[in-house]
């Protein structure tokens, strides 16, 4: 997802929004998640 916002704003020059097409606030909203579930442990999810 890094790769994904970088590309976004440096090669693409889109904004935080975006104007005629989607933003890359989506893409941070998931890097957050992540790191949320990792930071965390993610609770009763855990698989192992």
């Amino acid at each position: 997802m890094l790769g994904a916002i970088q590309k976004k704003i440096f090669v693409w020059h889109t904004g935080f929004w975006g104007e005629r097409t989607y933003g890359w606030h989506y893409d941070l909203v998931f890097v957050a998640m992540n790191l949320v579930i990792v930071t965390t442990g993610g609770g009763r999810f855990v698989l192992l």
